[in-house]
This record gives structure tokens, C-alpha cells and sequence, in this order.
């Protein structure tokens, strides 16, 4: 009998049909690399949706393949989502508007949660709507949900213990309260966001997160929250990792 390693315990998760609503609404815990959600731990998920915006960049390490960005909508919410060293035939199947069931791995990087797509299936039955959606909407009313945990951090580096999350930790609660409280404060953060990303692109130059971060003087998830409101207003979108351009 062959011993049981590490690598031979890798176990797959299977992919969870939902809609992109419950992939944002998920809590991803950063110890377990996974996401708790209304459908209890996710990590491969399964959804249809259609292609809002198609975005291909070079691949590095390839001279016959590039990287594709899509950006995903099912009318619940807008996911990012990423398909690397696709050729040039596959890339041209792929157009804006196409609905499709896209089954990947999700992933989260500074607070953004993405999908790394494993398999992308064009689909032109609008049964196939109908059907997934009756399917989760069953799961939902037989009560095969669960509720979402709180965001979990290390109590200590050593312990085993787990102190509740609190963004509001790391900036002052007063200040925290009043923009949270403030709809203008918020509009005028993101219009100062949207303005710099647009002036940069205008002049052809790119947008990084980190000078965004040093000139907007907020906190980093706070930024995120912010720039993840203008993508869905398509206002902007991520041309690269951490990168953006405007639309205008």
C-alpha cells in the first residue's frame, strides 16, 4: 500500500452552483483558504453569467497564448474573473454579451474576491437559466443554507485562539462612524478616486492601488470597497493586477 502524503490528501472542492451574489456576500477565511458561505465552505464555485467586458494582456511566459480578463454579471452582482495562456482560437469564441456557465476557483487578494476560470461553457438555450436558477432557488427555500460566520483573525501568532474582525480597528472609530454615516463624504472619496484614474488615463499612463493608496490617505479596504463601486458603475476597470483604466 502506498503511504498517504501530503500531496496525495489534496482534496478538490466541488463546484457549488450559486449566483454571484453569494460569492460577495461570502467571508473568506484567510487560515482555511476558503469562503464561508450561505451554502456553507466554498472554494470552486459554478454560475451562469453573462461576459460584460473582455480584457487580453500578453502572457509573459507565452509567445501563443495571452491572458484573458472577464468581467462577469448575473444581474445579483459583477465578479472579476481571470483565464490564463488561452489561445487565440478559444479568445475569439469569447464575446461581450455571451452567457455562459463558468465553473472555477475562487481567490482573494487585499480584500478582492476573483475567479480563476477552470472551464467556460457558451450557452444559448435560455432554459438553462431557468434551470440553474430554479435549482438554487430550491436549495434556498428547502433550507439548505447556513449562516455566514464573522470574519475571523489570529488572537495571536502563536495561539490557537481568534479574536472577532474589526475594520474599523486600524483608523479612528469617529472618523470610521462619520463616513459610514456621511453618503457625501462617500461620493466625493469616489469621485476623487475617479478623477485621478481618469486624468491618468487621459494622459495614457496606468493606475496602481499603491498611488491611490498614498493619495487618497484611507485605508486600504476602505479603497477597495470604493474602487469595487466604480467598476460596477463602470466608471473604471482592472487592466492589470492592482492596475485601472477609465472608461472615458
Amino acid at each position: 500500500m502506498i503511504p498517504m502524503t501530503e500531496t496525495s490528501q489534496y482534496v478538490r472542492f466541488p463546484a457549488i452552483r450559486c449566483w454571484i451574489k453569494h460569492i460577495l456576500d461570502a467571508n473568506y477565511n484567510e487560515i482555511e483558504n476558503v469562503f464561508h458561505s450561505i451554502f456553507g465552505k466554498i472554494k470552486r464555485v459554478r454560475f451562469l453569467a453573462t461576459i460584460r467586458d473582455k480584457y487580453e494582456f500578453p502572457s509573459f511566459d507565452s509567445e501563443t497564448s495571452s491572458n484573458l480578463n472577464l468581467d462577469l454579471d448575473d444581474g445579483t452582482g459583477l465578479i472579476r474573473s481571470s483565464k490564463w495562456k488561452v489561445g487565440p482560437e478559444e479568445i475569439g469564441r469569447y464575446e461581450i454579451g455571451n452567457l455562459a456557465y463558468f465553473i472555477g476557483v475562487l481567490q482573494s487578494r487585499e480584500g478582492i474576491t476573483s475567479l480563476r476560470i477552470e472551464i467556460i461553457k457558451i450557452i444559448s438555450d435560455p432554459n438553462d437559466i431557468l434551470l440553474h436558477d430554479a435549482i438554487i432557488i430550491k436549495k434556498i427555500r428547502s433550507g439548505e443554507v447556513v449562516e455566514i460566520p464573522k470574519k475571523t483573525q489570529k488572537f495571536n501568532e502563536i495561539g490557537d485562539e481568534f479574536g472577532e474582525y474589526n475594520d474599523t480597528s486600524i483608523i479612528s472609530p469617529e472618523i470610521s462612524q462619520q463616513e459610514l454615516d456621511d453618503n457625501k463624504t462617500e461620493d466625493s472619496i469616489k469621485e476623487m478616486i475617479f478623477s485621478i484614474i481618469k486624468e491618468n488615463s487621459h494622459n495614457g499612463k496606468d493606475t496602481h492601488l499603491k498611488e491611490l493608496k498614498i493619495k487618497m490617505q484611507i485605508t486600504e479596504n476602505k479603497l477597495i470597497r470604493y474602487i469595487r463601486d466604480l467598476e460596477q458603475a463602470s466608471k473604471i476597470y482592472m487592466s492589470d493586477e492592482n492596475v485601472y483604466q477609465s472608461y472615458d
